[in-house]
């Protein structure tokens, strides 16, 4: 690779940082032979760990957002007391959304979610809560807003085929332009009462497909964890936006209701979680996390070999 593509490049991530707010290490092998091997190209053993020092000091400071709920403040009333609004402006500055335990609140539709309820899966004597969204009665739904970074994946599209061109080659962008990672509670027959069928699909600004299934629909089994342990595994669904009809003033109007104060209902993404409607059959379903943002390297996670489709 010569040297003026080398710039090139550094050039584009420098751009691209500054686009997205990320921290950049930097380090140049005219300049620090010492950190390179002979190829002058890759890290050697000394320059891996400079760039591992770096990253500590990035992330020593950082602050540390303290923890919103604990046992004592879970529960659906909590609902109405979320700030989405600070949630909401960064997801669509681009930023990818990771949330576990209580930080789905902010998250969670308290008008469109039925049958699903804030609950701690561990035991009392455990100090640290696992906090979910259980249900485990049939014909229960969950609803997730999801804010969508629309200018954002546009930009990044643009200099995607920019690139592609520069490049000369024949290369397919992706069509799915956000990517959701679903963490689910996958257990076992001993856990009763057993785990059941998630189904998740899309509705107001978007539509989706799920990587373990056939069609928009994703069929989830969380029974297919084959030893005696309970874990958290994740579904990828892919998201690509989409108009709000013409005849949905009204649709619009009821995506704000669903995702409060700060949400735009052209950007917004409502992901539905449901279990069984038929009585008698295995309805329990935990969502326990997840990630979302633009479909890039950050979500570009690999699929657990537990998630199967029903």
């Amino acid at each position: 690779m010569s040297r003026a593509r080398q710039l090139r490049i550094r050039d584009m991530i420098v751009q691209l940082a500054r686009e997205t707010g990320a921290y950049r290490i930097e380090v140049d092998a005219d300049e620090s032979p010492q950190l390179f091997g002979s190829d002058s190209f890759h890290l050697n053993q000394e320059g891996h760990r400079w760039v591992a020092e770096q990253m500590w000091a990035v992330y020593k400071r950082l602050p540390c957002a303290p923890r919103q709920l604990t046992r004592a403040g879970a529960g659906r009333a909590g609902l109405d007391n979320v700030n989405r609004g600070e949630l909401y402006r960064s997801a669509t500055e681009g930023s990818t959304m990771c949330l576990v335990g209580e930080e789905l609140l902010a998250v969670v539709s308290a008008n469109a979610t039925a049958g699903f309820h804030h609950v701690d899966l561990n035991p009392p004597e455990k100090k640290t809560p696992k906090m979910v969204w259980e249900a485990r009665k049939p014909g229960a739904t969950l609803s997730l807003c999801l804010p969508m970074a629309l200018g954002v994946a546009a930009q990044r599209a643009e200099r995607s085929k920019a690139m592609v061109e520069v490049r000369g080659r024949n290369m397919t962008l992706p069509d799915n332009q956000f990517r959701l990672g679903l963490g689910l509670i996958m257990s076992h027959a001993a856990n009763l009462p057993l785990f059941g069928v998630a189904r998740v699909d899309c509705t107001g600004a978007c539509k989706c497909s799920c990587e373990v299934a056939d069609g928009a629909d994703c069929l989830i089994d969380t029974l297919s964890n084959g030893t005696r342990v309970t874990v958290t595994d994740y579904t990828r669904v892919l998201i690509v936006p989409r108009a709000l009809s013409a005849a949905g003033a009204g649709k619009a109007d009821r995506v704000g209701r669903m995702c409060g104060e700060g949400a735009d209902p052209t950007a917004m993404c409502i992901v539905r979680v449901r279990n069984t409607r038929v009585q008698g059959a295995r309805a329990r379903v935990a969502v326990r996390s997840l990630t979302f943002g633009i479909n890039d390297y950050r979500t570009n996670f690999k699929l657990a070999a537990s998630v199967r489709r029903a």
